[in-house]
């Protein structure tokens, strides 16, 4: 009996550090791969309107622009998402946009959008493992310019009232 516990936990140990040097080892993707692939999962989630992608001949790096930016502790593999085109952009002066993130089984999840905003920027305060997000708003005729913070709650970034 000793025998087969003693080779059964081999067995798992073997198995998890397969595991982890499989997930160390995960291929970080090209722009073009990762904002084709996003780009995919947002039509499916229906982010992008089928107007985008008619207007777009379905060109991923003509319906957003993308770029990765560093969220998690340790960095993960997270990317800013920004609709382009007139037909992909929400709002009358400004594109929508997005934080994806690839997960660990290799799909990406959307964490945050779409938010309309001059600019969104990771800031330095991790809330579960995830840097928070400062998103600037442009002032107009009766209001200045303002900060939205949006802060991960594990699943998704949401924003904070103050």
């Amino acid at each position: 009996m000793q025998k087969y516990i003693w080779t059964l936990i081999v067995l798992l140990t073997g198995f998890c550090f397969s595991t982890a040097a499989l997930a160390a080892t995960r291929v970080k993707l090209s722009p073009t791969d990762a904002a084709t692939r996003i780009t995919r999962q947002m039509i499916k989630d229906n982010e992008i309107s089928s107007d985008c992608v008619q207007q777009e001949n379905g060109d991923p790096l003509k319906m957003v622009s993308i770029k990765r930016i560093n969220i998690s502790v340790p960095e993960g593999e997270a990317y800013l998402i920004e609709g382009g085109g007139d037909a992909c952009c929400r709002g009358a002066r400004r594109c929508a946009q997005w934080v994806y993130e690839r997960s660990e089984s290799g799909p990406f999840v959307k964490l945050l959008g779409p938010v309309l905003g001059d600019d969104l920027k990771p800031a330095q305060k991790i809330t579960n493992g995830k840097r928070d997000l400062i998103l600037s708003l442009p002032g107009g005729y009766s209001y200045p310019p303002s900060k939205e913070h949006y802060r991960f709650d594990g699943y998704q970034y949401q924003e904070v009232k103050y």
